[in-house]
């Protein structure tokens, strides 16, 4: 679906130009308009000027000429689409989501609507911690980010803004604006709580596990709600997509608490997944496509104090290790990683954790480590562009050199002098790293660079890497171990196979047949209920939205072939989940402390049953994302379907039993064969070709 106009104006009358490009060197005001060197060309002496009024510019040099959407494309190698996206991020209009398609499921549009929301609160949030940040309230927040060496211009460009102390600022003042959007204030409640704006204080969970918000009287006259900010007194660094559309925020303390953490982060939300966001992409995008590089720090400041020191390629994780993932992600735009280290012990060890990352992922790595005590914001607060890049050309190292002194460090080794068994065990572990590396010339690079620094021939890594493909082959290749319905089988066989020599004389229907164990049945069923219940109690949890549809249609009771007991526990959940309880619980920052899995296992066990190995499954499979939810939902369905008519074949066969009719007996045997063929999975006509 195309952008609509009206969107589209609405964007191009709220984007100021000259803002948009108050980076340009030699900007300055001329008449009614700017002039400033062109960003298309080489171009020492202004020649590109700026009509901010009507939203246009010209290039007197090179000719180039547009709208805030062509300059947008030309700057950062944009689609009209995407600067449109873009433009909207930064002037804080919102976009309407595409419609679904005929053939899109209606939980996926539920979905998708719903990260809209979550973007447009978030987006409205940011704006509002932006302008306390410039109003008179946000002084000790500019006080700290002039300390800091932060400028004007990056605090603009970088979106910073400032969380006051107050403990119900967020939520009351974005209400406001959302009010309209929302029935009740208890669902605007539960999503800015999915955001990690706001938290609940005290117990949050009703008795039918509704949220409650009513004011409480606490020490004396104070009036406080049931919810409280988790951003105060912080200045705030937004976390954006490559669009500048918030998707999470960073803060970090202002004052000298020291029982409060000093940054505290978004948890991981429908739009926020730290392990695959870089904080900076979106503000050092174009340069990091136009020089395919990047240079990759740990913080929030460092990102900045690079860009004001001219490296405006830097970008940072957020608040964890560098992920796969990352790696990943910057597979599309660079060729090219540069990552600072600090000089100490921890400093080493990530950049050891950086090497196994990056390897395999077609990039090349080079490591700086810093001199200790150091980090890239506090070394460009004493060092201008220049030295920052002579000390970089000069202690640039490649991340594979890095890692391997770290592997010789651990291993009580200096440059393979020591020990051969102790210089044995590195060299394995350093093969067993590499034998995931596809390219054949990269891993034999690896393992002569390897060799060198162990002090062994080639020929000797080339046999421990052999060895290490091997049992990797070895591992794949074994893909049935033995579990607790393998020996079952086993027991199985061993009880119903008659090991006597067949008389072939002897009629089938004549012959002796050992006797089936009686436990196989009980077994059986038991393993499917158990299956039925427990799926359906993952799929809720990791899908709570289709509580309401459950319940609806009573799979909730037929899945469990209605034990009264597990049927109450299901029903009983989709109950909690309609009514709006257990918030973000299908998030996977979830863990056996947080209420909604206490409230989870206070049901489970309210029928009598063991509830810790149930909840280790469920978060396993949460938090592994092996779920499904609509796959597992028709499989569910269909194995109802199958069991349903198994009963009914085992129903018709009793009634068999105790018929002597030939004609009675006929019908059964036909209801009985169509029951048995609805079963059988249909096949496809052959082709007459």
């Amino acid at each position: 679906m195309s952008i609509p106009k009206d969107v589209i104006e609405a964007v191009r009358r709220k984007v100021s130009l000259a803002e948009l490009a108050s980076d340009l060197p030699k900007i300055k005001r001329s008449g009614r308009g700017y002039t400033a060197c062109c960003p298309f060309h080489e171009d020492s002496s202004p020649s590109f000027s700026i009509n901010d009024e009507e939203g246009i510019f010209h290039c007197f040099g090179c000719g180039k000429k547009g709208s805030v959407f062509d300059y947008a494309m030309e700057r950062r190698n944009l689609t009209f689409a995407e600067a449109v996206r873009y433009l909207a991020g930064k002037v804080g209009v919102i976009i309407p989501e595409q419609r679904h398609s005929s053939g899109e499921s209606q939980l996926k549009q539920k979905e998708k609507e719903r990260r809209g929301l979550l973007r447009e609160i978030l987006t409205h949030a940011v704006n509002h911690y932006r302008q306390l940040l410039l109003s008179p309230e946000g002084k000790m927040a500019q006080d700290y980010f002039l300390r800091r060496g932060v400028s004007a211009e990056s605090i603009n460009i970088f979106q910073l803004g400032y969380a006051p102390a107050s403990w119900d600022y967020i939520a009351d003042v974005l209400w406001k604006t959302f009010q309209s959007r929302f029935d009740k204030q208890e669902d605007f409640i539960a999503e800015l709580i999915a955001l990690g704006l706001i938290k609940m204080r005290g117990k949050s969970i009703g008795e039918q596990g509704e949220v409650k918000l009513p004011s409480e009287n606490i020490e004396g006259t104070d009036q406080r709600k049931n919810y409280y900010d988790v951003f105060r007194q912080r200045v705030i660094f937004p976390i954006l997509r490559s669009d500048f559309v918030p998707i999470a925020v960073g803060g970090r303390i202002l004052t000298n608490d020291k029982e409060q953490p000093k940054y505290i982060n978004s948890p991981e939300s429908l739009i926020y997944s730290k392990r695959s966001t870089l904080y900076g992409l979106a503000q050092s995008l174009p340069a990091i496509r136009k020089a395919r590089h990047t240079y990759l720090v740990e913080g929030y400041l460092d990102v900045i104090g690079l860009h004001q020191r001219g490296l405006q390629l830097s970008i940072a994780s957020c608040g964890t290790a560098v992920t796969e993932e990352h790696a990943q992600l910057l597979r599309r735009f660079v060729n090219r990683v540069t990552a600072f280290f600090d000089g100490d012990v921890a400093g080493r060890k990530a950049a050891a954790h950086c090497f196994s990352v990056f390897l395999n992922s077609g990039i090349e790595v080079d490591g700086v480590l810093l001199p200790e005590g150091e980090d890239p914001d506090s070394f460009c607060l004493v060092n201008d562009h220049d030295k920052l890049q002579k000390y970089i050309e000069e202690h640039r190292v490649p991340i594979l050199t890095v890692y391997l002194d770290e592997l010789l460090t651990n291993a009580g080794l200096q440059d393979g002098a020591g020990s051969a068994v102790i210089g044995g065990k590195a060299a394995q572990q350093f093969v067993r790293e590499i034998v995931v590396v596809n390219n054949a010339v990269e891993k034999e690079y690896l393992l002569k660079e390897a060799s060198i620094k162990f002090g062994v021939s080639v020929e000797s890594m080339l046999s421990l890497l052999k060895e290490a493909e091997e049992k990797k082959r070895e591992a794949q290749s074994y893909t049935h171990p033995i579990t607790a319905h393998a020996v079952v089988r086993s027991a199985v066989r061993e009880q119903v196979t008659d090991r006597r020599q067949p008389d072939w004389n002897r009629r089938y229907h004549d012959a002796e047949h050992a006797p089936k164990p009686q436990f196989i049945e009980a077994e059986n069923n038991k393993g499917i209920a158990d299956d039925y219940w427990k799926q359906m109690l993952i799929l809720l949890v990791r899908q709570p939205s289709i509580a309401k549809s459950v319940l609806d249609t009573g799979l909730d009771r037929q899945a469990i072939l209605n034990e009264q007991g597990k049927a109450g526990l299901l029903t009983d959940l989709c109950r909690d989940l309609v009514a709006g309880a257990y918030v973000g619980l299908e998030s996977r920052e979830n863990d056996e402390h947080s209420v909604a899995y206490k409230r989870i296992k206070q049901l489970i066990e309210k029928q009598g049953l063991s509830a810790e190995p149930i909840l280790i499954e469920v978060q396993r499979q949460v938090r592994i994302g092996a779920v499904e939810p609509e796959k597992l939902l028709e499989d569910i369905a269909r194995q109802i379907k199958r069991r349903k008519i198994e009963a009914d074949v085992a129903q018709l066969k009793k009634e068999e039993a105790g018929i002597s009719n030939d004609e009675e007996l006929l019908r059964l045997a036909q209801e009985k064969l169509l029951k048995r063929r609805s079963l059988e999975t249909p096949r496809k006509p052959l082709s007459k070709d």
